[in-house]
């Protein structure tokens, strides 16, 4: 919940060598993150720069326009469902963004969760029109990193899991190694997160 800017550069980090590098984005409607890393070594980090710069970039040219060996983009949703995967088929993701209340000024995506999972996701015109020079088959749920991670170390069936950043809180239980729940919600107070909480 920290409000806190952090940026890092490694003592080794240099952009003549980004074809041996991975770029890591993840943008929401106000601002965005980044990372670049090589061979599991953080090498470059800077959070919540201006969402401006994605457009842009003034002070992180030389970051966002290297020649990365692989870009990931990470698009923060302002709604999404969970579509089991024996429902799901790329002709019926109109069908289920009928859940998402989606407006004109926003787009749908689908991609696979996991194994038993597709969500269907909505983002605002203004993130898939920052992103898109990235490559649209580049981006991803925001969250999708996150839910593998924990997925993949055998969660147990009594741990709920809690992801709170920027005013948002993500709650993620599994049985059986299996998705049980997954919700996000937005929240202004600490009441509100504690009311949350709860209720999940």
């Amino acid at each position: 919940m920290s409000e806190i800017k952090y940026t890092y550069k490694h003592e080794d980090f240099n952009l003549n060598s980004a074809n041996d590098y991975t770029l890591l984005l993840q943008v929401n409607n106000s601002d965005f993150t980044y990372a670049v890393v090589h061979d599991e070594k953080l090498m470059a980090l800077a959070e919540r720069c201006n969402f401006a710069e994605l457009a842009k970039p003034a002070l992180t040219t030389d970051e966002l326009t290297a020649n990365y060996r692989e870009v990931v983009v990470g698009v923060d949703a302002t709604g999404f469902t969970l579509v089991p995967a024996t429902l799901f088929s790329p002709d019926k993701t109109t069908s289920f963004a009928r859940f998402l209340d989606v407006n004109a000024n926003e787009k749908v995506f689908a991609q696979e969760l996991d194994a038993d999972n597709y969500i269907v996701y909505k983002t605002s015109d203004d993130v898939v029109a920052a992103v898109e020079k990235f490559g649209l088959n580049q981006c991803a749920h925001a969250s999708k990193g996150w839910i593998n991670a924990i997925a993949v170390s055998e969660p147990v069936n009594t741990t709920f899991y809690v992801n709170i950043e920027q005013h948002r809180a993500e709650f993620l239980c599994f049985k059986n190694g299996k998705i049980r729940l997954y919700n996000s919600f937005d929240y202004s107070t600490a009441d509100d997160l504690v009311y949350f909480a709860g209720m999940v």
